[in-house]
């Protein structure tokens, strides 16, 4: 029970690790957004908006990738720590632990950790109506509700609405949940990437190294032909 319990712990801290490096991303990805919402040209907003919308999930992108590389390596020092083989010199195994090791749904999981805050604040916010619990979801994760907001002030600017705030009532938040789904769609899919790419890196590198022995095990065997 303790060793579970043990197990549960350094994954839960594994995830918030690498989950705090995404969320300060999109923190300041959605301060950015917050910023362009308040432009007052409607085609100039909403380039902008867009660009950064599509920025923010190629960076998710990028560093869910790295993530899966890095865990998949992990997994090679802890089959060679499992095999007692000797540990390849460009893999720093002196920070491995299982925790660490690659897993096809932690994409998935270290997305949820990502998501958790935006995720309550759009439930609270969506139910109570509050404009405090709004204005702390903009402020927290505005990537998870601008991109929505965005469409509704183009919706108060061709109806020559003033108040867009109005119109994207407590029942908008709930567009923040498919912008959430996107997300985790985008870091489940790049984690696995990454794995896989690192995966066949691997796969190359056992190759060469099994060319390089059999080279030498070839020339060793023909010297000792010619000796003979």
């Amino acid at each position: 029970m303790k060793k579970l319990l043990s197990s549960i712990g350094w994954n839960l801290l594994e995830y918030l690790r690498r989950a705090g490096t995404p969320f300060l991303l999109k923190l300041m990805f959605g301060m950015t957004m917050l910023a362009s919402v308040l432009i007052k040209n409607t085609e100039l907003r909403t380039a902008i908006l867009a660009l950064l919308f599509l920025a923010d999930g190629f960076i998710s992108f990028v560093f869910l990738r790295a993530m899966g590389e890095a865990a998949y390596k992990m997994n090679v020092v802890g089959q060679l720590r499992r095999e007692n083989k000797p540990l390849n010199a460009t893999i720093n195994s002196g920070k491995y632990h299982p925790s660490k090791e690659y897993r096809p749904y932690k994409g998935f999981v270290i997305g949820l950790f990502v998501s958790l805050i935006p995720a309550v604040l759009i439930l609270v916010g969506a139910l109570t109506g509050s404009a405090g619990v709004r204005a702390a979801l903009i402020i927290l994760a505005g990537w998870a509700y601008l991109p929505a907001y965005g469409i509704y002030q183009i919706y108060a600017d061709v109806h020559h609405y003033t108040e867009d705030m109005i119109i994207a009532g407590a029942s908008s938040l709930w567009w923040g949940y498919l912008l959430i789904g996107i997300f985790l769609a985008v870091s489940t899919v790049a984690y696995i990437l990454g794995g896989k790419k690192e995966k066949f890196h691997q796969f190359v590198l056992s190759r060469q190294t099994a060319d390089i022995d059999r080279a030498g095990t070839q020339r060793s065997e023909g010297k000792g032909a010619d000796k003979q």
